[in-house]
């Protein structure tokens, strides 16, 4: 759970919008999940190798936001109660995770929100695309 809630030790976490994070291996070997702040500044990706003796080697492809720079927060099996950080590196598109970790990916970086559009008007009724 520190993962998620205090990965660095001064209360940050997970960030709280989840966007779309899908990976082309076995769902028995690694499973992703990802989330963006509020600012569209910092991207987080949980990844977790659940091979209990095989390297992964990930290819990522980010889709939407611009990374600049990461810093990794891992948990292994030589001392699973402690968060091991990674020094801030430029960003790399490929890392290699140990085996039967959880690592989660601090990413920095841009993006552009999308932004909503409100009609006050109370005789206007919004409807999601193909709703009635």
């Amino acid at each position: 759970m520190k993962l998620y809630t205090n990965y660095d030790g001064k209360h940050d976490g997970f960030a709280t919008t989840s966007v779309s994070a899908t990976n082309n291996a076995s769902a028995g070997l690694v499973s992703s999940y990802a989330a963006i702040n509020a600012a569209g500044t910092t991207l987080t990706v949980m990844v977790l190798n659940k091979a209990p003796s095989t390297t992964l080697a990930a290819q990522f492809a980010i889709n939407g936001f611009t990374p600049s720079q990461v810093t990794t927060y891992t948990l292994g099996p030589k001392n699973p109660t402690a968060i091991v950080a990674s020094s801030t590196q430029a960003w790399s598109s490929s890392m290699t995770l140990a085996p039967y970790t959880a690592t989660l990916l601090v990413i920095t970086g841009s993006t552009k929100l999308p932004s909503a559009e409100w009609d006050l008007n109370p005789d206007t009724v919004m409807v999601a695309a193909g709703g009635r």
